[in-house]
Formats: structure tokens, C-alpha cells, sequence
């Protein structure tokens, strides 16, 4: 399934991220189809107070990533593979504890590369998001290597 999303770089200021690091925690904030609406002054209220949690997590180093999707929802990407720390983390978003998006979270293993800081100067940029799932069972998990072969060949080509 492919979703555009628009990297908020701005919110990209993690200095203390490793290059090492192989494992990253995605969470995904997804637009809510049943959203209720509030009224201006409210909503910005909330999208302030999100903004500045987003700030605070990347300058402490815990955020890598994070953007908001085109037609709504976005995308957070954790230094860290713990749902616990991300939780802790996201208490003080008063725009997640209004249940404004539904939350999934998803460990992120690069089969190839790894997740990119972005450097000042900071942009906005489109990316295309791509989210492999293949769809392994009993009847062809002796498919797997080879699926698994051609989904990293086709990373490499990009």
C-alpha cells in the first residue's frame, strides 16, 4: 500500500543518533474516519502542544523521523524498539491523549540502508511510503528466500 507523506524535517533535530543502530520503532498515526469536529481555536490548541512534544522528543534524541501524511494521519519513527518507552513518550502529546488519530505501532529492521537523519537546513519533501507485507503461509514459506530476495534487489535499484 502506497501513502505519500510529507517529512516534517523541522521536527528533525536528533544529534545524538547512531548510525549503528539497525532497529527503529514506526509509529503510525492514522486519520480517523469518525473524527469529530472541534472548533478552530481547540484543534490549534492541540496541534501546538503536539508540535512541541514532536521538538522535545527529537531534541532528546528519541525521535528520528516524523510527518504528516497527505490527507491526514502521519508517521512518528522511534530511535528505540520499545513499545513501553514509545508510550511513555507519547503521554505528554495532548493531541494523541484526545484520541485524535488510532495508533499502530510496527518494529522497523532495514533489510537494506537504514532510516536517514535529515541536516539542517531543514526541507519539506514528499517521499513515497511503501509498505512490504508479504503474505507467507504454509502452503509457500518455501517461496520466501526468493520473495524475500526480489523485494531487496528492488530496494538496491532505488
Amino acid at each position: 500500500m502506497k501513502k505519500l507523506f510529507c517529512l516534517a524535517a523541522l521536527v528533525i533535530m536528533c544529534v545524538s543518533f547512531s548510525s549503528a543502530q539497525n532497529s527503529f520503532l514506526f509509529m503510525f498515526l492514522h486519520k480517523k474516519t469518525d473524527q469529530k469536529e472541534l472548533p478552530k481555536e481547540q484543534l490549534d490548541k492541540l496541534m501546538e502542544g503536539h508540535m512541541a512534544n514532536i521538538k522535545k522528543m527529537a531534541s532528546d534524541g528519541h525521535l528520528v523521523a516524523a510527518g504528516p501524511f497527505e490527507g491526514g494521519g502521519g508517521i512518528f519513527i522511534f530511535n528505540t524498539t520499545s513499545k513501553e518507552e514509545v508510550n511513555e513518550l507519547i503521554k505528554g502529546d495532548p493531541a494523541i491523549q484526545a484520541n485524535r488519530w488510532n495508533l499502530e505501532m510496527l518494529l522497523y529492521s532495514p533489510r537494506t540502508g537504514s532510516a536517514c537523519l535529515a541536516k539542517e537546513p531543514i526541507q519539506m519533501v514528499m517521499y513515497s511510503f511503501v509498505r512490504f507485507v508479504p503474505n507467507i503461509a504454509k502452503f509457500n514459506v518455501q517461496d520466501a528466500p526468493e520473495l524475500f530476495g526480489k523485494h531487496d534487489e528492488y530496494l538496491k535499484k532505488k
